[in-house]
């Protein structure tokens, strides 16, 4: 049963990465994807967002802070440590990798386990963000197969991780 599981979660990340494409998701996903470019725009929104709201933004703030640590840690050095899963780019022909190469293990995704984990905690605290929230988390997480991150299982078991 697990040689079929994995059969065919590589079946499923070469139609990600190989065939679902077009040319506005690999521009758009490379983006979604990488917080060094991401972060001014979550900067931005974070400080209009103390501003208005002071205290009640700290602390929601600070419960995705805990939230991302305590799912970035388990996934980092718990997890990815123990199955030690080989990255597509390293496992698998034809793999289009669009952005950084990685060398860490790509069983759990940190990626899908930490925007779980905030679009979670948002949804439970700030219920305008009962869209928003699971809809980032979304495009975050199929943004890593789409660059040749990290095959399907290892976000869907990040997202399940959170």
């Amino acid at each position: 049963i697990l040689n079929k599981i994995i059969e065919q979660d590589r079946a499923l990340f070469h139609l990600i990465n190989e065939k679902w494409t077009n040319a506005f998701l690999d521009e758009f996903m490379p983006f979604i994807t990488r917080f060094r470019e991401t972060k001014y725009i979550l900067i931005a929104v974070v400080l209009i967002w103390v501003w208005k709201s002071r205290l009640r933004a700290v602390k929601i703030l600070l419960g995705c802070s805990m939230a991302v640590l305590i799912a970035d840690v388990t996934a980092a050095h718990i997890i990815k440590p123990w199955v030690n899963r080989a990255r597509p780019e390293y496992s698998e022909p034809h793999v289009r990798v669009l952005g950084q190469h990685h060398g860490s293990p790509s069983f759990v995704s940190n990626h899908a386990a930490n925007s779980a984990a905030v679009a979670t905690y948002l949804y439970i605290m700030v219920p305008a963000m009962r869209i928003i929230g699971p809809v980032l988390a979304f495009l975050i997480s199929y943004s890593r197969p789409y660059v040749g991150a990290h095959y399907p299982a290892d976000v869907v078991c990040g997202v399940r991780r959170a």
